[in-house]
């Protein structure tokens, strides 16, 4: 997503910032699966590597990627990594973050929530340090 490179670097330069990272699927069938193998991987202790790497692929426009060659990449143990998409908890998972992004009226990502600022979209360096300020006060 356009936005990763800059939460990436802004959470690189405040490192007191927590960064917490929801896969959405709002997509369809592929942001679904993006979903569920990267719920997955972090199984495996892999969440963010595959959050990263999905992201990059989708961003360079690749539409059709093989769980397999994925978690080859990936360096995960790809039978496990298959049977967890499928288990039920991931999908629970999946489903409370539906449940949830209803309740807080999320209809778009990237979405932020920032202290109890709720905003859509890709925002730029500045506005970011500014509801950050105003959400949790100077570093």
């Amino acid at each position: 997503h356009q936005s990763y490179p800059l939460i990436k670097e802004f959470a690189r330069d405040n490192p007191s910032i927590k960064v917490i990272y929801q896969p959405y699927p709002v997509a369809g069938r592929p942001s679904v699966q993006d979903a569920k193998f990267v719920l997955a991987a972090g199984l495996q202790g892999k969440f963010h590597d595959a959050h990263e790497m999905i992201l990059d692929k989708r961003m360079r426009g690749e539409e059709d990627l093989d769980i397999g060659a994925l978690a080859e990449e990936l360096n995960v143990d790809a039978l496990q990594l298959i049977r967890d998409m499928k288990d039920t908890a991931v999908t629970e998972h999946l489903l409370g973050t539906l449940d949830a992004v209803k309740v807080l009226g999320i209809n778009a990502t990237p979405t932020w929530l920032i202290g109890d600022y709720v905003f859509k979209g890709v925002p730029d360096r500045d506005f970011l340090e500014e509801v950050v300020l105003e959400a949790y006060g100077p570093k």
